[in-house]
């Protein structure tokens, strides 16, 4: 079975102080690996940790965790994964053959009823491979056993069927966690851990046919079978459960279907339906992963330009501000309201002035480089529209980061482009304070000197958006 490392649920039951807690490991017939990797969390703020274990000659080894709370502790080991149920004071062992660990698992000590529960639900109930669906760079998995059975069940059939596994799945954990031994925190775990995945099974059904549904077939399915509920607002310790948080992830691609016909900004028009039809801590905590996600795996600025300022002002939880702006680091103070940082240039004849000199007027500056061709064809397909900004009063300011004047002045004169031409000055720190990794690169400031931004919108009106821009 495959785990989703980065998932971990965490258990909120405090102790005064920290116990120190062993867990032991043989593993049968090894692989060459000689080592078992353990990540857990002590509690809910503390950082991902990674725990090395590396077996001796009789292919054993301990591990002593001081802890203060229940924990969840998932166990990799080559091709081998396990999660298990660690509480202050445990003496657990564990001995598992390599490369079937879940049908091989074996659990003795203090913590051993806890654990026989957890691999048995685990093993009997979530076997197989998982599906991943990604969009707007937000991941739900799925068990494959349900999802692939999506594309040719009715919904009749798919959903009586999950019913009958949730009915099932109870019915275990009733019967093998009656025991005294067994923790109530674990059994919460696992009722939830079973809830949350069904749920997201459920939502994974409407997913993996969308291109076979209409509008009206989907709002019939989610309606009929009360799809559109629980992520609404949650709170409490249930956010942090890996199904729990999984099931948010697969409630915002629901949300998004089915598609929009148009072609839009698709982790703008997520947000925008998050936005709309969640509340709570569940609303915030998608709102503040799609503000992260789009910003690591795409490096763009544009959803938290338009988005940021808004949240910031609106999030009643301080944890999810603090995450996206450790993220962004200093270019997310004061978005989008952020102040244009001054520079020096040089027009061709060698005056000299400054983006500063401009204040009272719109600019749009365009970096570009001789070296640039889609800078030049760039140039050339908006002239028609430069003409008619600087007719309407905005300051096209198109500013060389060639190395030398000599290279930049050839291709001046060659392709003359419309607007204000100069070169910079101090090359490097232009370049550092406004990120030029990339050109072209485009920048509005407005007449206040700070950054300004166009909207994303399909079939918008630039023309009216800058004429806004002057107009203020």
């Amino acid at each position: 079975m495959k785990y989703l490392l980065s998932s971990f649920f965490l258990f909120f039951f405090l102790y005064s102080n920290a116990v120190t807690t062993y867990i032991n490991f043989e593993v049968i017939a090894p692989s060459q690996n000689r080592d078992i990797l353990l990540y857990y969390k002590k509690d809910y703020n503390d950082k991902l940790r990674m725990y090395k274990l590396t077996l001796k000659h009789d292919n054993k080894v301990s591990a002593a965790l001081d802890i203060e709370r229940s924990i969840l502790v998932d166990v990799e080991y080559g091709e081998d994964r396990f999660r298990m149920f660690i509480r202050p004071g445990d003496d657990l062992s564990t001995k598992f053959t390599a490369y079937s660990s879940l049908t091989s698992l074996q659990f003795s000590g203090k913590g051993e009823e806890n654990n026989k529960l957890l691999s048995g639900y685990e093993s009997q109930f979530k076997q197989g491979g998982y599906q991943n669906y990604e969009a707007a760079y937000i991941r739900a998995s799925f068990l494959d056993k349900y999802y692939s059975q999506s594309y040719t069940k009715t919904p009749s059939s798919f959903f009586k069927w999950m019913n009958e596994e949730k009915d099932k799945q109870i019915t275990y954990m009733m019967k093998n966690g009656n025991s005294k031994e067994i923790h109530s925190e674990l059994f919460d775990y696992i009722r939830n851990d079973i809830e949350y995945t069904l749920e997201a099974q459920k939502l994974g059904y409407l997913i993996a046919k969308q291109d076979k549904l209409g509008p009206g077939d989907f709002d019939r399915i989610a309606d009929h079978y009360k799809l559109r509920k629980t992520a609404a607002s949650m709170s409490g310790t249930i956010l942090e459960h890996p199904a729990y948080l999984n099931y948010l992830f697969a409630y915002a691609h629901f949300l998004y279907l089915p598609k929009i016909p148009r072609s839009v900004q698709v982790e703008l028009e997520y947000y925008n339906r998050i936005e709309k039809n969640t509340s709570g801590r569940a609303k915030y905590f998608l709102l503040s992963q799609l503000l992260q996600k789009v910003y690591t795996y795409e490096g763009s600025l544009d959803l938290a330009r338009k988005k940021f300022a808004a949240f910031k002002n609106e999030c009643p939880y301080p944890k999810y501000i603090e995450e996206v702006e450790r993220l962004y680091g200093e270019i997310m103070i004061d978005m989008p309201e952020r102040s244009a940082i001054d520079f020096e240039v040089i027009d061709a004849e060698g005056n000299r002035s400054k983006l500063s000199d401009y204040r009272g007027r719109v600019v749009y500056i365009s970096f570009w480089a001789s070296w640039c061709k889609p800078c030049i064809s760039g140039f050339q397909k908006s002239e028609q529209l430069r003409v008619k900004l600087k007719k309407m009063g905005v300051e096209l300011l198109n500013v060389s980061i060639d190395k030398t004047k000599e290279a930049w002045i050839p291709a001046l004169q060659q392709h003359n482009p419309y607007g204000t031409n100069v070169i910079a000055y101090n090359l490097p720190k232009i370049k550092q304070d406004y990120g030029l990794n990339a050109i072209p690169a485009y920048y509005i400031v407005n007449k206040k000197g700070k950054f300004a931004y166009l909207s994303n919108e399909q079939n918008r009106d630039l023309i009216q958006e800058f004429q806004d821009l002057v107009n203020e």
